[in-house]
Formats: structure tokens, C-alpha cells, sequence
């Protein structure tokens, strides 16, 4: 069975269009005086009239169909928050920056470590991370002896709670009978305690 590229082509080059245009709508969105962004519920409102206009089209067949309606669908879900970014113009649009500087400090991190694996490493550091790594190692010693020794010890318990939480979830993952047993036995202590 031979397929007719012609109408495939012409499916793909529809549903790419659609794409070029939900993209137009949310990059050109109108500014406001002196540079300040318009308010979300326009930009949402022009997409909203876009894909309206796109479910109500009876001319498309087969697969376009299915795919229109998958695409409209995936915008609805992400749709809360798809706008947070026009009414704030320090939330990036797009987070293309925040992944690349992501995959900076994962592949840094296996330069310095051998090791492949990432993913503990960021979650257990990922808030202390976000550092300025473009400036000088005099710059950045500066700045971190710039910070008082209280907020120092506040962020060193955040890191400590964090790590205890962390402990506690693997334990109830790689030792769960020991983990229900102690908690059962704390609970047996607090009911006793709490009796008269």
C-alpha cells in the first residue's frame, strides 16, 4: 500500500501552522506605556478567540482532526499557568535559560565528581547552587562574607530539616517494616504519656 505523501504533507504543514501561530500570539503580545507588559487576560483572551476559531473549523479530516484536538487540549491543561509571565516581566516567557543553567551545573558536577548521576546532587544543594558563576572568585567570596551570621544559621537549619526529610523518605522506602515499627512505638509512647 503506497501512502499519499501530498495529503501527509499537507496535514503536518496545517498542524505546524497552528503551532506558528499560538507562538506569534504569545510572543507579540502588545506592551503597554513605557515598556510594562499588557495584563495576561489579554494575551489569554487573543489565544482563547484563536483556539476557539480552530475547534470550530469543520473542514479538516482524519488525522488533523485528532490532532487539532489533542493540541487544544494540551494548551487548555498547561493554561494556568501559561500567562503568570505578562504580568510579571521578571518571569522569563520561556524557561530555556533556567534548562540551560541546569545542564551547566550537571555537567560540572560530573567533571568534578566522575560520576554520572546528578539528580541527588541537585535536590539535596539545587537552592544553594544558583550562584553567579561568570564573576571573579573575589567577587563571590565578597559577597558571601557579606552575609550575617544569622541568616546563615537560619538557612543551615532549612538545610538540615531538608536532609532530615530526606532520611525519613528513604528509610519508609528501603527499610519500611523498621521505619512502621519505630513510628508505631513513638505513637505507643505519646498514647501512653497522653493517658491518664
Amino acid at each position: 500500500m503506497r501512502t499519499d505523501f501530498g495529503a501527509v504533507e499537507t496535514q503536518v504543514r496545517t498542524g505546524y501552522q497552528w503551532v506558528l501561530d499560538v507562538e506569534k500570539i504569545l510572543a507579540d503580545y502588545p506592551r503597554g506605556h513605557e515598556g510594562e507588559a499588557v495584563p495576561s487576560q489579554q494575551v489569554a483572551a487573543r489565544l482563547d478567540a484563536y483556539l476557539l476559531q480552530l475547534t470550530g473549523r469543520r473542514d479538516l479530516q482524519g488525522d488533523v482532526t485528532a490532532w487539532r484536538d489533542h493540541f487544544v487540549s494540551a494548551l487548555r491543561r498547561y493554561w494556568p499557568g501559561l500567562f503568570h509571565c505578562y504580568d510579571r516581566p521578571q518571569v522569563p516567557r520561556t524557561n530555556n535559560e533556567l534548562e540551560i543553567f541546569y545542564n551547566q551545573l550537571k555537567r560540572q558536577r560530573r567533571r568534578n565528581t566522575g560520576r554520572k548521576g546528578t539528580q541527588d546532587y541537585l535536590v539535596r544543594y539545587g537552592p544553594y547552587l544558583v550562584c553567579d558563576q561568570s564573576r571573579s572568585e573575589a567577587t563571590i567570596l565578597s559577597r558571601f562574607r557579606a552575609v550575617d551570621q544569622g541568616s546563615l544559621q537560619s538557612q543551615r537549619r532549612v538545610m538540615q530539616q531538608r536532609a532530615e526529610r530526606r532520611h525519613v523518605m528513604w528509610r519508609f522506602r528501603h527499610h519500611r517494616d523498621d521505619f512502621c515499627a519505630d513510628l508505631k512505638r513513638r505513637w505507643d509512647q505519646l498514647a501512653s504519656a497522653a493517658s491518664p
